[in-house]
């Protein structure tokens, strides 16, 4: 007998500084053929179990981020995670392609989203967000839109607003750490790499130059090891 589970669709739009380049997000990692058939979250300091894997990517796919459904009233508690797929206009998809992440075992609720990358700082709403929703909360609007505001965003050319590049170990600061990891990958080609921070699939300068303004930015509390 099929027991049927409650399932909640959360939508996002999200940008990613060093991905970004004439209005929206490099696919080059897609169109190389370099991005991860499974999620890339597996390791330390995500430590996500999940088995998702995509064997034929939908159009237009930028990267991988991991999505998490945050406690409205404590956002230190995780009440789900999942990978999903990140479209190069901003969009969030589910690994079927679907726009918006479909949790299962989720019941209608106001939760704090937030988004993590391999190498960008991760973000937590401003708001609870009242899930499941019709229109995508949108990080891209204006800092007002991210937990800690200004400090917790970059401003693209276009004024849009995106996670901040150059966090390579993932651990909510960007410091000489980040760097040590560079320069460790440094010369990789056609690598799906951390330090790929502008996602052209190759460590160099280019990727220096997405760490280097960002030295010393600091996320949230609530998404720091």
């Amino acid at each position: 007998e099929t027991v049927n589970t409650p399932q909640l669709r959360a939508k996002a739009k999200v940008l990613l500084e060093g991905f970004y380049e004439n209005g929206s997000m490099k696919t080059s990692l897609l169109e190389n053929n370099l991005i991860n058939n499974t999620q890339p979250f597996s390791d330390f300091p995500w430590a996500y179990n999940g088995s998702e894997n995509v064997q034929n990517f939908p159009n237009n796919v930028s990267d991988w981020v991991l999505v998490e459904l945050r406690d409205a009233a404590n956002p230190d508690i995780v009440m789900a995670q999942k990978a999903a797929l990140l479209r190069n206009d901003g969009i969030v998809l589910d690994i079927d392609g679907s726009e918006g992440v479909l949790f299962d075992n989720m019941t209608a609720n106001s939760y704090h989203l937030v988004i993590r990358h391999r190498n960008h700082l991760d973000i937590l709403s401003s708001t609870a967000v009242a899930l499941p929703n019709n229109d995508a909360y949108d990080f891209t609007q204006s800092a007002d839109m991210f937990f800690g505001g200004e400090t917790q965003v970059a401003v693209l050319s276009d004024g849009k607003t995106a996670m901040i590049g150059g966090d390579t170990d993932g651990n909510g600061v960007i410091i000489v750490g980040d760097f040590n990891i560079y320069a460790n990958e440094l010369s990789a080609t056609n690598e799906y790499v951390v330090s790929d921070c502008d996602a052209d699939g190759h460590v160099t300068i280019a990727d220096f130059n997405v760490y280097l303004p960002n030295i010393s930015k600091i996320g949230i509390s609530y998404i720091r090891l």
